[in-house]
């Protein structure tokens, strides 16, 4: 067995509470999300939509973005983002939340946020997201999402900003996206 001797945990680490998935931009920040654990008390609902940056030069945590949550009442559903990832050529992250959610209605969005301004440049509504991650092909990037209902597989085509440009299931079916949004 290997003994850790030495540890680096700055008190602002405990400030999010139990942190979800992390991902890093170009330049080394580390970016994150309140996600609960074993109970609410250290990540009441209201603080899951929460996205939090650990800088590169002092390591310490503090708050990027608060994406509006989609909702008061967390009785069904205590969860809100739920994946992150990074498109460096668009220079945005894209960030899943199902606040909103429940049992029987799928009102998740997936968010796309400027990494300078952090203004939300474009968004999929009624999709719950989980599993986020840009890929390359031949040039053209695509945002592939894992959804929590069922073991699909999606892709979204991005325009060069980053916006979305046509939304695909893993089995072709097409779906037009008007201004970013999805239409059924």
């Amino acid at each position: 067995k290997t003994k850790i001797e030495k540890q680096f945990h700055p008190a602002s680490w405990e400030s999010a509470g139990f942190l979800g998935g992390m991902i890093f931009d170009r330049v080394g920040n580390v970016y994150t999300f309140s996600a609960p654990h074993v109970n609410l008390i250290d990540n009441p609902p209201i603080k899951n939509n929460n996205i939090y940056i650990v800088d590169n030069k002092t390591a310490e945590l503090k708050l990027w973005k608060s994406i509006p949550l989609c909702t008061d009442n967390f009785d069904e559903n205590p969860f809100g983002v739920m994946g992150l990832t990074y498109h460096c050529m668009a220079k945005c992250i894209y960030a899943s939340s199902i606040s909103g959610s429940k049992r029987y209605e799928e009102k998740g969005k997936v968010y796309c946020i400027d990494e300078y301004s952090r203004t939300i440049k474009d968004s999929l509504t009624e999709f719950d997201g989980f599993g986020l991650c840009v890929i390359s092909i031949n040039g053209k990037f695509s945002l592939l999402m894992g959804n929590c209902r069922n073991s699909n597989l999606y892709s979204v085509d991005l325009a060069d900003n980053g916006k979305v440009e046509k939304f695909y299931t893993r089995a072709g079916n097409f779906i037009q996206a008007e201004d970013g949004f999805l239409k059924s």
